[in-house]
Formats: C-alpha cells, sequence, structure tokens
C-alpha cells in the first residue's frame, strides 16, 4: 500500500492548510452586515453597573438570602480576642516597644542556627564557599526570626494571646461608647 517512494498514501495527500486543527485567520465583522445597536441595552458604565446590581439583588432575593458584607479591616470575624486589647492595629514603633526578650531570642536563635546550617551545607568547593553560603542562610534565618517576633508582638498587642505584661505596661485600648 505505497507507491514508489516508500511513502504511505495518506502522507502524500496530507494538506496541513486544510486540516481542522490548523489555525484559521480570523477577520474584523463587516459592519455592514452587524445588526443595529439595540436602544434599550445600557450605553454608561453606570447603567451597567445598576443593571448588575439589580441582578445581584434579584439573586439574593430569590434565595432569602442576604448578601455577605466584609467590613474593612475585619481579618479575625471568625475568633475574637481572648485576652484585653492593647492596640487592635499596632504601629511599628509600638510593635517594637512591646517586643519580649523572648522574641529577640528567638529572632537571634534563628539566625545563629541557620547560620550554622549554611555553613556546613555549602557546596563544593567548601572552603571557597563557607562564607558566603554561611552568610546568606543567616541573612534568611534573621529575615525569619524578625518576622516571627513582630507576628508574635502584634499577636499580644491584638489580645490573641496572653499579654499581662503588655497591658500593664502600655494599658488597654479605649472602647468607644455608641
Amino acid at each position: 500500500a505505497s507507491d514508489a517512494t516508500g511513502k504511505p498514501p495518506a502522507f502524500e495527500s496530507f494538506d496541513p492548510a486544510s486540516s481542522p486543527a490548523a489555525p484559521r485567520k480570523m477577520s474584523a465583522p463587516d459592519p455592514r452586515k452587524m445588526p443595529p445597536p439595540d436602544p434599550s441595552m445600557p450605553v454608561s458604565m453606570e447603567e451597567r453597573r445598576a443593571i448588575a446590581a439589580k441582578i445581584v439583588a434579584e439573586k439574593y432575593a430569590s434565595k432569602n438570602k442576604q448578601p455577605r458584607v466584609i467590613e474593612d479591616r475585619d481579618f479575625f470575624a471568625h475568633r475574637r480576642p481572648q485576652w484585653p486589647v492593647v492596640h487592635p492595629e499596632p504601629d511599628s514603633s509600638l510593635t517594637v516597644a512591646a517586643m519580649r526578650w523572648s522574641d529577640v531570642g528567638v529572632a537571634a536563635l534563628a539566625t545563629a542556627f541557620s547560620y550554622g546550617v549554611g555553613y556546613v551545607v555549602a557546596p563544593y568547593p567548601r572552603t571557597r564557599l563557607r562564607g558566603p553560603t554561611a552568610a546568606t542562610a543567616a541573612t534568611i534565618g534573621m529575615t525569619f526570626g524578625a518576622m516571627y517576633a513582630v507576628q508574635n508582638t502584634w499577636i499580644r498587642l491584638m489580645g490573641y494571646t496572653e499579654n499581662a505584661r503588655e497591658v500593664k505596661r502600655f494599658g488597654t485600648f479605649p472602647l468607644k461608647s455608641s
């Protein structure tokens, strides 16, 4: 089932341009053949947003549900503080002032441990790359330690863990009277 060239006949008559998998040229639609614009369709973005809001409201009304409103900065709505709140949104100066020595110790320990790991796992030849590898690993460890210390301090200041020392030193956040 082959000709003189030894190729099967299916390959001789194959044309890539007529293949169903071949890319087709896209042309712009002819404006003369397009239907006229519908006058009931919204033109401005405000009209489009109003129609979208109406559709969403109808969707929730049909399900007897109210749309869930996410309030700004309500990231921990699922879990309320169990201890007194020193500050709900601590800034960097308060965070550094409220850091405990245990947080600083964890940062120093992470830096020292990662320096040692970087020194041991330096690639061959070890004599030339041990210093730079250890310094890079120490930088990564120091970054981890600093972020961990800041995170723990924020958690204490916002009242999610035990914070008796911070309450004694800085007081509690004043409640808004309504």
